[in-house]
């Protein structure tokens, strides 16, 4: 091989190596950011009837309108309104076992569960943008699991 040549590979080398580091910084502060080491802090479902809202932290900016507007109606929904009712709130995205569990494929999706675990109502299509939860339903499922039809 020529001086040049052997300049040239050399070269190559060098700035492969350059990108390989380049791209192993970024993905090093993505997984830091979204702490893909890191498992899932568990969730414990208590043995009484809760409402579950599967959501998501991420994603594009429609979505994400999407998923803190129902975030902001279930945080705002008056503990009378549904009965007293825990409300555990899920990241989708890390909580992928109970999602399985659950059957839950998109965000935001709001389930209503019995004391026993069984899904005894489920929400998954958005309503609107700005107010995805069909809350007033959930309200009617959770009193009719309370009481009984009225």
């Amino acid at each position: 091989m020529t001086d040049f040549q052997n300049k040239n590979v050399h070269q190559r080398a060098l700035v492969g190596g350059i990108v390989l580091v380049l791209i192993g910084i970024v993905l090093g502060i993505k997984a830091w950011q979204e702490d893909w080491f890191s498992p899932p802090a568990p969730v414990e479902i208590p043995p009484q009837p809760v409402v579950l809202l599967f959501n998501r932290y991420r994603g594009c900016e429609c979505a994400l309108n999407v998923y803190e507007a129902a975030e902001w109606q279930v945080r705002g929904w008056p503990e009378e309104a549904r009965s007293s009712l825990p409300v555990i709130v899920l990241d989708l995205d890390r909580q992928t076992g109970l999602g399985k569990q659950f059957q839950v494929h998109r965000a935001p999706t709001l389930l209503l569960l019995d004391e026993a675990g069984n899904v005894i109502y489920r929400q998954n299509e958005i309503v609107r943008d700005d107010l995805p939860l069909d809350l007033e339903t959930f309200e009617r499922k959770i009193r009719e699991m309370r009481y009984g039809r009225q």
